[in-house]
């Protein structure tokens, strides 16, 4: 029988593509394990961390659960604290209080001055934005005396301000508060024994605090008047206006609404001078000293 060569050529050649396809099959196979293997790994590898990170969120919210449940206690003793820390220091002190900004507030403030057994006097509340036009202005320069412009009114109506608290009369400001640029709630009777000034805006520098808040506490300082120049601890520390007032020679609290900033606030009015609270501008958190 005779073989055809190209026949047999043909037949060599399908043996070696048979041959080369189950290699292929062979190495796909293998590797397809492989593969499959690595993923099953991974999948393994990424349930583990699953399972850990669960674990941690558990944890930390416990954690949480925790600190806010110290925290809430620690205000509380804080809060029940304090009376005692202040009480009867301001006793027979008549103390005034100004506002640079109608939404700060004053509450904190006030009732820690009458838990230190102060006599609240006038509460002084300006406005940033008046509803001045150029009459207002006008007369209001013309009153103070000074140009129609607020740069120069303000500083003019900070030094009104500090002369009604010494002479103990609220007369001089009536003129003024009826323009709209300010508000008077309390009376006064006597002189003034001690102020506090609130400055400082959430969202915004406060352009109040160095136009008339700045003038009125070198004022107080000249006429011996003790001062207290502060802030909310909500006030930012890009809007701080604490280093306005350093250096003036009163004391600075920059935590006003917290228990330690009501004992330094009131412990300034005391006479102790310095610079306290939580940023980095004070010096500690609170007046460091058996009495003050």
């Amino acid at each position: 029988m005779v073989i055809d060569l190209r026949t047999h050529l043909i037949s060599l050649v399908a043996v070696f593509l048979a041959l080369g396809i189950g290699i292929l099959v062979g190495i796909d196979m293998i590797g397809g394990r492989a593969v499959i293997s690595q993923e099953r790994g991974m999948i393994t590898r990424l349930q583990v961390d699953f399972h850990n990170l669960q674990t941690a969120e558990t944890s930390l919210h416990s954690q949480l659960t925790r600190q806010s449940a110290q925290l809430a206690v620690a205000n509380q003793f804080a809060a029940g604290v304090v009376p005692y820390m202040v009480s009867g220091k301001l006793t027979g002190t008549v103390v005034a209080v100004v506002t640079t900004s109608a939404r700060a507030g004053s509450a904190p403030v006030v009732s820690v001055l009458r838990q230190a057994g102060a006599t609240l006097g006038p509460v002084v509340t300006l406005d940033p934005q008046p509803a001045a036009t150029s009459a207002v202005w006008a007369e209001a320069g013309a009153i103070l005396n000074v140009p129609a412009t607020p740069q120069a009114v303000y500083p003019a109506l900070a030094k009104q301000i500090g002369a009604s608290f010494e002479a103990g009369s609220l007369a001089p400001l009536t003129q003024l508060e009826a323009l709209g640029l300010f508000r008077v709630s309390g009376a006064l009777t006597s002189q003034v024994g001690g102020v506090v000034l609130i400055a400082g805006s959430v969202n915004a520098s406060d352009p109040l605090a160095g136009l008339l808040g700045v003038p009125l506490v070198r004022i107080l300082k000249a006429d011996r008047l003790p001062a207290v120049a502060g802030q909310w601890s909500t006030v930012p520390v890009q809007y701080s206006t604490i280093p306005l007032f350093q250096g003036l020679g009163v004391t600075t609290v920059d935590d006003l609404d917290l228990a330690s900033g009501q004992v330094a606030t009131v412990w300034g009015l005391t006479g102790t001078v310095g610079n306290y609270g939580l940023l980095p501008t004070a010096q500690a958190l609170m007046p460091i000293s058996a009495t003050p």
